[in-house]
């Protein structure tokens, strides 16, 4: 089973709803709750730039198998959220992916929030400028996307 959803404050790139975008967290958790309720056991949680952080915040408490974070801050300076050490401090396997130079956020960006995270974590750096799921649309988005299904696969089995 694979669910995907949009955060209730972005309907549409031009009418993101700021307050409710903060919202991402308990969005992220109802999706899990979700899944949990259809009888889903095995959770594997991915993520780009806010989804990314959201799967971070729960990765422990929704005792996911792995976690796949696309593109994704450390935090959020204007929102006084900040993904803790103790965030990523599990032992499970954990993928980080960027493009080298993000114009939204800095592949440096990423590299912190995965010098936090504890291993077995794994980072994966591509050429461009693209920013979280437009990645995908790259020359490198083939390769991208069989190297998260391989960890997907790794990770599930």
């Amino acid at each position: 089973m694979a669910l995907t959803y949009q955060w209730r404050g972005c309907r549409d790139f031009r009418l993101v709803n700021e307050n409710q975008n903060r919202n991402f967290v308990d969005d992220a958790r109802g999706a899990i709750d979700f899944v949990r309720e259809q009888g889903a056991e095995k959770i594997i949680l991915a993520g780009a730039s806010l989804g990314g952080l959201a799967s971070a915040r729960l990765a422990i408490e929704s005792q996911a198998l792995g976690i796949v974070l696309v593109a994704s801050p450390p935090g959020i300076s204007a929102w006084d959220f900040e993904i803790q050490p103790a965030d990523l401090a599990t032992d499970i396997p954990k993928l980080f992916i960027t493009a080298e130079y993000d114009t939204t956020v800095p592949a440096s960006g990423t590299r912190q929030l995965y010098e936090l995270a504890v291993e077995p974590k794994e980072w994966q750096i591509y050429p461009g400028l693209e920013h979280g799921t437009d990645l995908f649309e790259t020359e490198s988005g083939d390769e991208m996307q069989r190297r998260i299904l391989e960890f997907i696969l790794a990770v599930a089995s």
